[in-house]
């Protein structure tokens, strides 16, 4: 979960500098209250995901 977290917010940060750079002033999104929302739902189902995987990859026929 930490490591999706650290992922994300580099990404979102990072991209925030390029645009910002390209558009030649600090520049958000007029969508970020929609976008806000997704986010999490995105970073929570990754994690829910991700700890379904890391259950099935720990089961007994598979050491």
């Amino acid at each position: 979960m930490l490591h999706l977290l650290a992922v994300f917010s580099l990404s979102e940060l990072f991209g925030f500098a390029v645009v910002s750079i390209l558009m030649g002033e600090f520049y958000v999104s007029p969508t970020w209250f929609i976008d806000l929302p997704i986010a999490a739902l995105v970073i929570g189902l990754s994690a829910i995901i991700g700890s379904k995987v890391m259950a099935l990859t720990k089961l007994p026929h598979n050491k």
